[in-house]
């Protein structure tokens, strides 16, 4: 059990790792490739239809990722064997990460696509909610319930 859940805790912290290389990669080709930047930044309507999206994205997905994972974790992880807990764990933890995952990527899209910063805010608002995806070996045993 010791092993699968340091596993467990590996995994998570890859895909965290992983999510953040990703948004590091699109920041620094956003950067260094300024023609590919603002070409939606004449456009009103294109304008106000993607940070329309980027808002309601953010404000959608962040709370919803955090309360459904807390919510999982009561009612669906809880509740079974530790090794379908775990497996549960990993699974509700992806999501959470990839429900975050969608209004930072559209919010740097936004960004550089229309020069606006509501897609900059939305991006930082789903990186400070990622901080609470990180994950350790401790933390996954508290919230399981497993002695040491």
């Amino acid at each position: 059990m010791e092993q699968a859940i340091k596993k467990l805790s590996k995994n998570l912290q890859w895909a965290y790792a992983i999510m953040l290389l990703l948004t590091i990669l699109c920041i620094v080709w956003g950067e260094c490739y300024p023609e590919a930047t603002g070409w939606i930044a004449d456009d009103v309507r294109a304008k106000y239809l993607t940070e329309t999206l980027t808002i309601l994205l953010t404000a959608l997905c962040t709370p919803l990722s955090l309360k459904l994972f807390a919510w999982a974790l009561i009612h669906r992880i809880n509740t079974q064997s530790i090794e379908k807990a775990l497996q549960r764990y990993r699974c509700w933890s992806h999501l959470r990460l990839l429900m975050l995952a969608i209004p930072l990527y559209f919010g740097l899209f936004a960004y550089y696509s229309c020069l606006s910063l509501t897609g900059l805010l939305c991006t930082l608002i789903a990186l400070v909610a990622s901080l609470f995806c990180r994950t350790n070996e401790k933390l996954i045993k508290n919230q399981l319930h497993i002695e040491e």
